[in-house]
């Protein structure tokens, strides 16, 4: 069989993937398909590694293993399953995956010690939006060093990126002079041209070598085609439909048979559920931004190709000249920032938070914090939002790093009327703060009108049994608990401690001296949290029972935030089981 038809029958396994598990990167999987099926089926040898480093694309990578017979047909089928090995990026779990990713960036990096520790061939496959990270500049200076003829990189070139055309987002060109100003050996071909894709790489090179390979967005449908929308986009039904018969097409221009397609199990859930009578907290955010910005023009955004994550199009619409748009490139972002900061501007960098609070974490440590410079990093899509795509994208760490920087506040809304208010106040302050946001719909916990003090923690619920305290997502089940635990006579105090940094010290003492024990509830690792903070006031002040509710010390499963929070406990029951815990002992 051609490759050509193998490649369009694992577009085919694909589509039904994405469809039935409802998430998954359509785009970029259809424009890299090609390629990856060179590599597996004609050129990789069994020594060779390979390392997809655009890792959201890895639902065409475990279609591709499936052609080869690599993974399993039965494996296949658990793809957007709760605790799946086929995370919606590549983990090591999943058979003959070299490295699990992600993150963009870190690929050539990892290919790189992977060339030198070894012989045999190492393949990375990047995508072009991710060339803006600097660490893969980083990574192309040391492979010149050391003269790594083993490593070979390709760049799949679609052009596009989730906030539109890579020229526009952050100019690439002139990419063939760039990487041969590293010294790398630079070679061009049609990524949906298997022929050329082994001709280019099966020519001679003594030095690192970087395919270009020219793709197409969305190949194979002009549904999809050049579409820089459909870069995570969800075919409806009619969509779904006509894709697959353009696919059955060309697979019958191929000549044959097509080959099985898998069976998806469905998923019946999105990875953001359409959630009735619930508002997002992020659009709470940008409305609020907008409007300020409109009256006050020291008010910047600084954004990494997330405008789509953070819901800011129409900042970046309204406000063009204010919008900065730098790419998928954190530390640059954060770095950015602070410097427009100096120039007496309000400064709101936006990203997901597990980038911008994990890799632009230094960045935050010396040029925000260290500096005082004013500078608000709104972290979106924060804790597990993004269960379904695997650990490199759950934000679990957060709490507990930027705790520890002097001169940085810390705020984690848990609703529309909360995340307005503490917008109003981030951007009249000088102060440099991280506000965390989710990325789903959530109750409303507050009516339009409530009145807060920006330091001061909000009892919702008063009681003398036991406290519960909670920040963002969790405050709504806490709450829940609360009321459950009252209708069962204990009487239970709730309390929102939006603000983690400073915190409302007085509440948590109180809590610990009106009531027999405290419990406290944070989509968060266990560790350097809230829960933490709260052990550590009340231990200094007045020692009373306290049980953490978080994310244990271990690998967090995959699945969706309702997923995750069901199974380890963050849920008004689970709340409520472990109060009568602490109140029965």
């Amino acid at each position: 069989m051609s490759l050509k038809k193998i490649a369009y029958n694992c577009r085919l396994t694909v589509l039904d993937m994405i469809k039935q598990s409802n998430s998954g990167h359509i785009g970029g999987s259809m424009s890299c398909i090609d390629i990856l099926v060179t590599l597996y089926h004609q050129i990789m040898r069994d020594d060779d590694r390979f390392i997809l480093s655009k890792g959201h694309c890895a639902e065409a990578l475990y279609a591709v293993l499936a052609s080869k017979g690599i993974l399993s047909q039965d494996m296949l089928s658990t793809f957007g399953q709760f605790d799946t090995a086929l995370a919606a990026h590549p983990t090591k779990k999943a058979p003959s995956v070299a490295f699990a990713t992600g993150a963009l960036g870190h690929g050539l990096s990892v290919g790189v010690g992977m060339a030198i520790g070894n012989n045999s061939k190492v393949y990375v496959l990047m995508g072009d939006g991710e060339l803006a990270e600097g660490s893969v500049w980083e990574a192309a200076m040391a492979a010149a060093k050391y003269k790594l003829n083993n490593l070979i990189a390709i760049v799949d070139r679609n052009n596009l990126q989730i906030s539109g055309n890579t020229e526009d987002v952050m100019p690439l060109e002139n990419l063939e002079t760039k990487f041969k100003s590293f010294d790398w050996e630079v070679r061009k071909c049609s990524g949906h041209e298997p022929d050329e894709i082994v001709a280019v790489i099966s020519e001679y090179h003594d030095k690192p070598i970087v395919i270009i390979a020219n793709t197409v967005k969305g190949y194979g449908s002009e549904i999809m085609e050049n579409k820089a929308n459909w870069h995570h986009h969800i075919p409806d039904d009619a969509q779904y439909a006509q894709i697959k018969l353009d696919f059955m097409k060309k697979i019958t221009e191929l000549g044959g048979e097509e080959l099985p397609i898998t069976s998806i199990s469905k998923r019946g859930e999105s990875l953001i559920p359409a959630q009735p009578n619930k508002v997002s907290v992020r659009k709470a955010f940008t409305s609020t931004i907008e409007n300020i910005a409109a009256a006050n023009e020291s008010i910047y955004m600084v954004c990494t190709d997330s405008r789509g994550s953070v819901t800011s199009t129409g900042f970046a619409e309204k406000f063009p000249d204010r919008f900065i748009e730098v790419g998928i490139a954190e530390q640059n972002a954060l770095s950015i920032a602070a410097g427009l900061a100096t120039t007496d501007k309000r400064v709101f960098a936006c990203g997901p938070a597990c980038f911008l609070t994990a890799r632009g974490y230094e960045q935050i440590k010396v040029d925000v914090a260290y500096n005082q410079t004013n500078v608000k990093i709104i972290g979106v899509s924060a804790g597990v939002s993004y269960g379904p795509l695997g650990g490199t994208h759950t934000t679990l760490q957060d709490f507990a790093s930027i705790r520890t920087l002097p001169n940085i506040e810390i705020f984690a809304p848990c609703d529309k009327v909360q995340a307005e208010f503490v917008t109003t106040y981030l951007a009249t302050t000088n102060r440099p703060a991280y506000m965390r946001i989710g990325r789903g719909d959530v109750d409303q916990v507050y009516s339009t009108g409530e009145k807060f003090d920006i330091y001061k923690a909000k009892t919702l619920l008063d009681g003398t049994d036991i406290t519960i305290i909670a920040c963002g997502e969790m405050v709504y089940p806490a709450l829940l608990a609360g009321h459950k635990l009252q209708s069962q006579g204990i009487y239970a105090r709730v309390i929102d401690m939006f603000c983690l940094k400073p915190a409302d010290t007085e509440a948590i003492i109180n809590a610990a001296k009106e009531t027999n024990a405290i419990v406290t509830v944070e989509e968060h690792s266990i560790f350097g949290g809230l829960g933490e903070l709260v052990c550590g006031v009340v231990t200094g002040n007045h020692p009373v029972p306290v049980k953490v509710m978080g994310f244990p010390d271990e690998e967090c499963k995959v699945g969706s935030s309702q997923e995750l929070f069901e199974y380890y406990g963050l849920t008004p029951d689970g709340i409520v089981s472990e109060c009568r815990k602490l109140v029965q002992s």
